[in-house]
């Protein structure tokens, strides 16, 4: 992914707050004095975010051979309690195999950046943002929702300073989009609309490549779409892309667009979210399974004319035995043909609305479609002769 954070965006982050400065580096008991409490955290947004057991497996089994690769994030609360900032996966899984795999030297101790708390709700939210976005599969909602928080983060900095009163409650809103309605109707009140936190200012400030376009695609998305919704399209991979088309169809026919994506659900082919708006726009009369079932049977004629196309050589040069033929050959099937025209109608559509490719990707298209057509011509000058 492009969203990575430049490689001064953790000192930047960091160097707003003082307690985030001063930190420390300590191995910390699992349980017992010393040990480090968590509320849940989970990933996505919200309190109630959280992962299930069976979906630390893998951590657990990372652990268990190379170790504890990132620290924990904990604050120091004035009674002297340790609570964990970001991390709670981590520490559960240490917590499951020290006692599962006693033996193990990897779950003796958990590894951890100390930091004099209580940490603000602002602090908080740079250190997870932190996290979060040097993470590799960092999904379009959970990037959405950083965005946001850091947005709010930057208005209540500039409403205050205006002399504006951002009440506690409102400045700690757990949902991302309630606090930057509630931030925005104080903005109202005090009459200044002048004050904001344009999209230019959020990426520079967060450190992250990112462009504008993209940030307010990611969070026009998030604000449109449920958050059960959008949280359900995080853990199962789903592009802006696709989340773009899905928008445009649950914009019109809601209750269609929700048919559909619950049946590509149960499936557990969020694959075919693309193929399936389109085939909702060409039929609209057709049920949320019949959709979803042309649009696998199209993905399995793409598979299928990709695979015919591999069998019989297709890109590689093949040698032609004049003393064998006939002056025929085998004719194309309309159906390879059909997948082909269907295939690259979105590309065409989102061209034709101003979409860009990027160089590889223009390179790629140029070639094989220079290919195509040479052949293509080469096939009407062959019927051109005979007739």
């Amino acid at each position: 992914m492009t969203e990575r954070l430049t490689p001064d965006a953790v000192y930047r982050l960091t160097d707003r707050h003082q307690r985030l400065r001063s930190r420390r580096y300590e191995l910390l008991r699992l349980t017992g004095d010393g040990a480090a409490f968590t509320e849940v955290q989970g990933r996505g947004w919200g309190k109630g975010a959280t992962t299930s057991p069976s979906e630390l497996a893998d951590l657990v089994s990372s652990i268990a051979v190379v170790g504890q690769l990132q620290p924990i994030l904990v604050e120091e609360l004035l009674d002297g309690d340790r609570r964990v900032v970001s991390g709670e996966r981590r520490l559960r899984a240490m917590r499951w195999g020290s006692i599962h795999h006693p033996d193990n030297e990897h779950f003796a101790e958990v590894a951890a950046v100390l930091v004099d708390g209580p940490l603000s709700d602002e602090e908080r939210r740079s250190w997870q943002l932190i996290e979060n976005l040097a993470r590799t599969d960092l999904q379009p909602g959970e990037l959405a929702a950083a965005l946001v928080y850091e947005q709010c983060a930057m208005l209540v900095s500039r409403l205050l300073s205006n002399g504006a009163v951002v009440a506690e409650s409102v400045a700690s809103l757990d949902d991302p989009l309630a606090r930057f309605e509630a931030l925005n109707q104080i903005r109202q009140d005090e009459g200044l609309n002048n004050v904001g936190a344009p999209w230019r200012e959020v990426i520079e400030r967060i450190g992250i490549q990112l462009s504008e376009d993209k940030a307010k695609k990611l969070v026009q998305a998030f604000r449109a779409l449920p958050l059960e919704l959008t949280s359900e399209m995080d853990a199962e991979e789903v592009s802006l892309h696709s989340r773009m088309e899905f928008l445009k169809l649950h914009r019109g026919r809601e209750q269609a667009a929700a048919g559909i994506w619950d049946a590509i659900r149960d499936r557990d082919r969020p694959e075919l979210l693309t193929r399936a708006i389109a085939e909702a726009e060409q039929h609209p009369d057709a049920s949320p399974d019949e959709i979803v079932e042309a649009a696998d049977a199209f993905h399995e004629a793409a598979n299928l004319a990709r695979g015919d196309t591999l069998r019989s050589g297709g890109g590689e040069t093949t040698t032609h035995d004049d003393s064998v033929d006939d002056g025929s050959a085998s004719e194309i099937s309309t159906d390879v043909t059909t997948v082909f025209r269907s295939a690259v109608q979105p590309l065409l559509e989102l061209l034709r609305a101003g979409g860009q490719l990027s160089r590889y990707d223009s390179g790629s298209l140029r070639l094989v479609l220079s290919e195509l057509m040479a052949l293509v011509d080469g096939d009407a000058a062959l019927d051109e002769s005979a007739a």
